[in-house]
């Protein structure tokens, strides 16, 4: 149904006139669906819910997960300030500014084989700080 929406899109585009795109790509994929539904083929072919239990599962997380994340990030913010700068730096550009390893070479001035090495070392004293910071909750 996406391809097929997409088609209509690039087949109907001068159709469109001053509706806003996003709306008018909206009432395409409705209405396509809307449509496979209805079909009685779509209709016989689709188990019955009893037949088939569904579950929903509702995904926003709750009060103790909630908790449970913010002792995580508690312990890996405690973690990442006993790590030295210049590994903190590069952990914090890779991951959480999402930067490629060769931007990261170029924000920092650095060659790329140091960036590798300090990423590798950094994970890796990261990882042992969390291990042990673990044991000692446990």
């Amino acid at each position: 149904m996406a391809q097929e929406t997409f088609l209509r899109v690039l087949r109907q585009h001068a159709t469109r006139g001053n509706r806003p795109f996003k709306s008018w790509l909206y009432a395409i994929a409705t209405n396509l669906a809307r449509d496979h539904f209805k079909s009685s083929a779509t209709r016989l072919s689709t188990p019955l819910a009893s037949e088939h239990e569904v579950w929903i599962l509702d995904e926003v997380p709750g009060p103790e997960e909630y908790a449970l994340r913010g002792e995580q990030r508690s312990a890996l913010v405690d973690a990442l300030n006993l790590l030295g700068m210049e590994y903190r730096t590069t952990l914090w550009l890779r991951f959480y500014c999402d930067l490629s390893l060769q931007g990261i070479a170029d924000t920092l001035g650095i060659p790329l084989g140091t960036v590798k090495w300090r990423l590798s070392t950094g994970l890796r004293r990261l990882r042992s700080l969390l291990a042990s910071s673990a044991d000692t909750y446990c």
